[in-house]
């Protein structure tokens, strides 16, 4: 090429354009023009400039008038980063008649595709850490401006004088017309939510992502996935999770790393100053192991580790012959900038495989197990898969006669298994952190592997959604009943959390904003459970069995097959001997037990749970209705009813202090014939338990059937923001009574509503009280413009048939606030027709809650309500025989209406109350979520 006849007479309007940029360069001042290779658009030269003495690249480059102003901008964007000694820089445009150019630093080396084809096997470790710190401390430079590379591969990072230099960062992304084929040359770098969703923005996490592979790339020394075509089925594999796989004694820091940048998901994958900072962790630990000094010990200072190795001196030359050395094997470990070593001496042979090494260090010391891998010199992993392949002799640091083993890196499985985020239902991972694992503890399982078979059919397994999301129901046929499992524990994680950051600032931007659907949204990206201390790792098998009388059959013929951990099978191929095998290498393992599982918002401190209750408010924990036996046996009589099927987590919420609950009840007798009253009786530290009494006009004995509805509410300690009620208000409010010489007491409610219903709860019965009856009515208090919501409370003996003083006793009135529903209201005593419908539809022996309301604030005879739900008049009220009180006041039935709540019509709340109940029994069953 050369740079005669470049003049030209005729105006051109892209010269003038970037003359007018000043970004124009005359080609005339270039000399010594040398073709040096090929891009994406053509050819790139090397050329000197008139009166400078540095080199210059001149890469072509194919644009339209469409875009020129783009790539105006786009230069003049890259110059404004050119101050990095890490980024290339562009100059401008020079053109000939057939082309232009782009005028940019050379770099002397290439590509670092070529400069690692031409040196890669002398480069140390060492030289390769510099190289990828280099590398994300320019992609770094640019995250820190906004700017997004986009184009990051091994042929845009170019290499100057043996450091590291970016190019082309997003100008690619501007100009039309590309090959196909050389498109396709970067697919491995490319982030997989490309081939995911072509609508996809590249972003930082996508640069992050080519770091991932450009660090296997400078490990390896190859090109990413080099024995397959670069295609768009390759992009469909790499974004199903297809990876290049770990080059046999890459240091586990260094892989650990570049596995989390390629993770699939971006949100799971470093930012780039993550990523710079544990290059340079990674960089230097690796000047630690370099370190040769006389004592053996640890210290640690400002966070730097000597670590000092004495040698062991073999004495017996005819062991050194034949390969047999008494070796000093050393246990390293890293923790939180500390290096724990264990010692101790083996004799083994420089000639074995390591797979007989392990083998023989089982039977020699106790020490060694499957979760400890051999290291070389450099503290480089040594893949278990490699050791049939890998002798002795290759690995052993040789100077001092040691062998150095490293125990797992738990860290890296806290990554990989995302162990730190929470779990939704049906077991899926959360999309964001939810808090950080401290103080892990691993305590090794030896258990054998656990072979069980699960009948499928059984109420509780139908009810164990965390085995049952693992078995694909969708694929079984009707005659599959047998779920054959095999589990293989391995480690038990021991851990303390912290909420991470991210998560306690959502969590206070909720509160601040008093809108409790946020709550909602929160679960929904960090998770709803998490694990309160402790997850247990290994593998899971299971098979259907779709005969399952035969217990012959082989995994071949089970259907719906699926493994969790270990060696990948199908069905057809699975292999038993080699999943265990491969369960040896703790990189298979995944988490396959939650034990403990507390909701997501218990990682927060106490003070914000209290802030997110108290925004929440209360809400019904818990509503059933249930048949119960009664018999009354004489005059003034009580029976106490046990509660019948409360959930044993339910009755732990009543427990609580922070739930705060109440208990309400409403009762109904089968034939009408009596009023029944119900009272709660909570003694101290005691399981709550119904007082019900019969009122009569003439005593006799009875034995009838009683339909009892029970609602429990308070603050869901759970936090559950999934509830059908969660719009609904809910308030309750607590009068406490003191024994006095007093039959009537009122208050007035702080809350003001027409929708009431209360119920006395008593801490003590004895003979002194547990023939009365404690009744209640709500009133109008006040004039039209301020009128409040009363609340008259009494007490009535049913032995002597008269008035009494009003005993020791709490009286919970709930209050419905903003609830809109067919199934609560107000009506008057006289609107049969609605109250027939209300009253009798759906099931007849179906109990309300109902609450009395007088129009006036008048003293007059005690007065209960009764539901007869088989009458046309639904409700009725009872006035009490007052021949020895004064008071013998009656209101008329025209000043009285009545309030009603029927939640055992909502179908939702129903078949959450439902579900909760099927839930709570799994977690009776079993304290533990298996996955």
């Amino acid at each position: 090429m050369t740079n005669s006849n470049v003049k030209y007479q005729a105006y051109d309007p892209q010269l003038h354009k970037f003359k007018k940029a000043n970004l124009y360069y005359d080609y005339s001042d270039f000399s010594n023009i040398e073709e040096i290779g090929e891009g994406k658009f053509g050819k790139v030269y090397r050329a000197e400039r008139r009166n400078s003495e540095q080199y210059f690249a001149l890469k072509s480059l194919k644009f339209d008038n469409d875009n020129l102003e783009e790539i105006i901008r786009e230069i003049n964007l890259q110059r404004t980063v050119d101050v990095h000694n890490k980024v290339i820089r562009f100059h401008g445009i020079t053109k000939t008649k057939s082309e232009n150019l782009l005028v940019m630093d050379y770099a002397d080396c290439g590509s670092l595709q070529d400069y690692l084809e031409k040196k890669f096997n002398n480069l140390t470790w060492n030289n390769k850490y510099e190289l990828a710190f280099q590398l994300a401390c320019a992609v770094s430079f640019l995250h820190d401006r906004r700017i997004v590379h986009r184009d990051l591969n091994a042929t845009n990072v170019l290499i100057h004088q043996n450091n590291i230099k970016l190019a082309n960062f997003g100008l690619l992304k501007r100009i039309k017309r590309v090959p196909e084929s050389q498109l396709f040359d970067a697919i491995p770098y490319i982030d997989p939510q490309k081939f995911i969703d072509k609508n996809f923005s590249l972003n930082e996490k996508s640069d992050v992502y080519s770091i991932g592979v450009l660090l296997w790339v400078i490990s390896s020394g190859k090109k990413p996935f080099r024995d397959v075509s670069y295609d768009y089925d390759l992009g469909i594999k790499i974004s199903k999770g297809h990876r290049e796989k770990i080059v046999p004694s890459t240091p586990i820091d260094y892989s650990k790393l570049y596995t989390e940048c390629w993770d699939n998901e971006p949100s799971i994958r470093p930012v780039i100053n993550e990523v710079v900072e544990k290059l340079k962790e990674i960089k230097k630990k690796s000047n630690y192991f370099n370190m040769n000094t006389n004592s053996e010990n640890i210290t640690e200072e400002s966070n730097k580790i000597n670590l000092n190795i004495k040698s062991i001196t073999c004495g017996d030359c005819d062991e050194h012959k034949s390969g047999n050395i008494i070796f000093q094997i050393k246990i390293m470990q890293h923790t939180s900038h500390k290096l724990m070593i264990n010692s101790f001496s083996s004799l083994l042979n420089l000639n074995d495989k390591l797979s007989n090494i392990r083998e023989k260090l089982k039977k020699d010391n106790a020490k060694m197990n499957d979760t400890l891998s051999f290291a070389n010199s450099l503290m480089a992993e040594i893949a278990r898969e490699d050791e049939e392949q890998i002798i002795l002799k290759e690995i052993i640091d040789a100077k001092n006669d040691t062998l150095y083993l490293i125990k797992p890196d738990y860290d890296f499985l806290i990554n990989k298994l995302k162990l730190e985020y929470g779990r939704t239902i049906p077991l899926d991972r959360a999309g964001k952190k939810a808090f950080k694992i401290k103080d892990c503890k691993v305590t090794l399982i030896v258990d054998e592997p656990k072979y069980s078979k699960i009948d499928l059919n059984e109420e509780q397994i139908k009810k164990d959604i965390y085995l049952t999301t693992d078995i694909d129901t969708n694929q079984r046929t009707n005659n599959d009943s047998t779920c054959t499992v095999i589990e293989y524990s391995k480690v038990s994680l021991n851990f303390k959390t912290e909420p991470d950051p991210e998560f306690v600032k959502a969590v206070v931007d909720a509160i601040e904003s008093k809108d409790p659907r946020k709550f909602r949204k929160i679960t929904e990206e960090f998770g709803k459970f998490v694990p309160k201390e402790e997850v247990i790792l290994g593998a899971r098998a299971y098979f259907v069995d779709a005969n399952s009388g035969d217990s012959s059959k082989k995994y071949t013929r089970y259907t719906n097959f699926k493994l969790i951990g270990g060696k990948k099978f199908i069905s057809k191929d699975f292999n038993e001997k080699e999943w265990l095998n491969s369960l040896e290498e703790f990189r298979n393992w995944e988490c396959i037990k939650i034990k403990n599982p507390i909701s997501v918002f218990y990682l927060l401190p106490e003070d914000l749970r209290k802030e997110i209750l108290s925004l929440v408010g209360k809400k019904i924990l818990y509503l059933s209705t249930e048949s119960y036996e009664y018999k009354l046996l004489k005059p003034g009589s009580h029976e106490i009813l046990e509660l019948k099927n409360i959930p044993k987590d339910i009755l732990e919420i009543l427990k609580d202090k922070a739930a705060d609950c109440s208990i309400f009840a409403t009762v109904v007798d089968e034939k009408n014939n009596d009023i029944f009253n119900c009272q709660i009786f909570w003694p101290p530290n005691q399981e709550p338990k119904l007082i019900i009494h019969c009122i009569q006009k003439k005593f006799k004995e009875r034995k009838c059937k009683l339909k009892i509805m029970l609602m429990i509410v308070g603050y869901d300690v759970t936090f559950n923001f999934d509830r059908p009620d969660f719009n609904i208000h809910f308030k309750i409010e607590r009068h406490y009574f003191h024994a006095s010489d007093i039959q009537t007491k009122k208050y007035i409610l702080e809350t003001d509503s027409a929708h009431c219903f209360g119920i006395p709860v008593l801490r003590k019965l004895d003979d002194s009280n547990n023939s009365l009856i404690i009744g209640h009515h709500f009133y109008n208090s006040g004039n039209d413009k301020n009128e409040r919501t009363g609340l008259c409370t009494f007490s009535y003996c049913l032995k002597n048939n008269r008035f009494a003083y009003l005993p020791d006793f709490t009286f919970h009135t709930l209050v419905i606030l903003n609830y809109s529903s067919n199934y609560s209201g107000m009506s008057s005593l006289y609107h049969i027709k609605f109250i027939n419908n209300f009253l009798t539809r759906h099931n007849s022996l179906s109990p309300k809650f109902i609450s009395l309301y007088s129009t006036k604030e008048n003293n007059y005879g005690p007065i209960l309500a009764k539901q007869k739900s088989n009458d046309l008049n639904g409700v009725k009220i009872k006035y009490f025989n007052f021949t020895k009180d004064k008071c013998k006041n009656k209101i008329s039935k025209h000043n009285f209406k009545y309030a009603y709540f029927d939640p055992s019509q909502d179908k939702d709340l129903i078949t959450y109350m439902k579900n909760l109940k099927m839930k709570s029994n799994l977690l009776v069953y079993d304290r533990k979520f298996c996955i």
